[in-house]
């Protein structure tokens, strides 16, 4: 079954609690392939509330709001959360995407964009243990309480086997769109979660940890020699040597109906050369190389760009680029109207 074409969506519409799972469940049960959205409560898991007993696998938990855990909470015993993407939840409390009471596992699992008073990503009060999962770009201390992670993506200082820190600039998880540049919020909708290759969390998991069969989108896991950590494999073999550089998009000015001047910064090469960089751009969001583009030069710094030939009264969505021998990325999407 594809997941992503064929979505099975449940609702709160801001007004109520998505699920809600007691502890009269004896046994694991298995909530497989479900969207659980705006979901809001006073109390604990705006997404989803899973008091024993429980398992998400294949799910996507984005835009609930509660006291604690506003994606998702996770009660006395044998929560397991795999394969999931956890994103845009808050809490006025503790734990913005995960709040886990006891003792939660968390595999293979993408955490980013939720915020909290503390825990904005994950929160464990009496213990949660992360494994092959990315937690990042989500707000007040990105990770926080009593947790143990391994073959984790954590922005946070947190020195555990197989981890990798992504305080390190040049450490980034590298999504499609956005490429979530720290510090630069997301102001698209056309957000796409997969990993770009250049990404550290390439080929970094632990296949030991590896339980289920596949990623988010259904394809298999392991599609290399080792598992990727967050909830979408890839086919790209990894880059130890150097990743993908960094580059932020400049905002449009001078425009007309036919032009318009934009440009980027390129702050990092990330341990290799740029070889090229540019803008590129669209009527269609995420523009790629592929698409309409400039080359204005090599190495690092700033760099101005000119758009000619656009069509007046036209909306056109632009981003910065970098390439190195590893790939190209992408900065920030600007959209503009000639």
């Amino acid at each position: 079954r594809d997941l992503e074409a064929n979505a099975t969506i449940l609702d709160g519409q801001n007004e109520r609690r998505v699920l809600y799972q007691e502890s009269e469940f004896n046994v694991l049960t298995e909530w497989n392939g479900f969207t659980l959205q705006n979901g809001r409560t006073n109390g604990n898991g705006g997404g989803a509330y899973l008091n024993s007993n429980g398992k998400l696998n294949q799910c996507i938990i984005k835009k609930n709001i509660a006291y604690r855990g506003g994606g998702v909470y996770a009660g006395w015993s044998s929560t397991v959360i795999s394969n999931c993407l956890i994103s845009n939840n808050s809490a006025s409390n503790n734990g913005g995407g995960i709040f886990s009471h006891y003792h939660a596992t968390i595999q293979n699992t993408t955490i980013v964009r939720n915020i909290a008073s503390n825990g904005s990503g994950v929160y464990g009060n009496y213990g949660i243990n992360l494994t092959n999962c990315i937690v990042w770009g989500n707000g007040n201390n990105n990770v926080s309480g009593n947790l143990t992670s391994s073959y984790s993506a954590i922005r946070a200082p947190v020195f555990e086997e197989g981890n990798i820190s992504l305080d390190d600039v040049c450490n980034r998880p590298m999504f499609v769109n956005p490429s979530l540049t720290p510090g630069v919020s997301d102001t698209t909708a056309n957000v796409d979660w997969h990993l770009q290759q250049g990404s550290v969390c390439i080929n970094r998991g632990n296949n030991n940890a590896v339980t289920d069969s596949m990623d988010l989108s259904g394809i298999a896991r392991i599609q290399r020699d080792t598992v990727d950590m967050g909830c979408y494999e890839s086919n790209f073999y990894s880059n130890t040597t150097s990743t993908l550089p960094i580059v932020t998009t400049l905002q449009i000015s001078d425009t007309t109906a036919t032009s318009a001047v934009c440009g980027g910064t390129v702050t990092m090469g990330c341990g290799d050369s740029i070889i090229t960089r540019g803008v590129c751009w669209s009527t269609e969001p995420n523009p790629t190389i592929n698409d309409q583009s400039t080359v204005d030069g090599t190495g690092v710094g700033s760099f101005t760009s000119s758009l000619n030939g656009l069509t007046g009264g036209t909306t056109y969505y632009i981003r910065a680029y970098a390439t190195n021998s590893v790939g190209t990325s992408y900065g920030e999407e600007v959209v503009f109207t000639t």
